[in-house]
């Protein structure tokens, strides 16, 4: 056997199990460390719901702004089974949007243009006034 090479049936199912282990603490560090930098640059915390986050191609995706007012001020999009586009859900939040930034989807149908107005118009909201 090659050094650095990796035989199945030799290998005690102890080894597995910590290797297991430790691949599941190394991608929930990475996962983790992930979602902080995209918060950081985008300024929106995404979540999955339990069936994308098990792997299902359909569910919710539930995103918050950095600079929402309110906890339950949010952003909600399903998620097509069979092409993983995104369509845009109603929410409580979006019922207070105004026609404009609404247009980003409607018209231009841009969800990160969509994103983004949100983003200034809530900066400039908490920032300059």
């Amino acid at each position: 056997m090659r050094k650095g090479s990796f035989d199945v049936e030799k290998t005690p199912s102890k080894d597995y199990k910590k290797m297991y282990e430790g691949l599941i603490k190394t991608f929930a560090k990475l996962v983790s460390q992930y979602r902080g930098i995209v918060y950081q640059i985008t300024g929106w915390k995404i979540e999955l719901d339990a069936q994308l986050s098990q792997g299902m191609n359909k569910g919710m995706v539930k995103v918050r702004s950095l600079y929402a007012e309110r906890e339950d001020d949010l952003l909600l999009f399903s998620v097509e089974s069979d092409t993983d586009a995104l369509n845009f859900c109603e929410t409580e939040f979006s019922k207070r949007l105004d026609e404009e930034s609404l247009q980003y989807l409607s018209v231009g149908k841009s969800i990160p243009g969509f994103v983004s107005n949100i983003t200034l118009r809530l900066f400039e909201k908490q920032t300059f006034m």
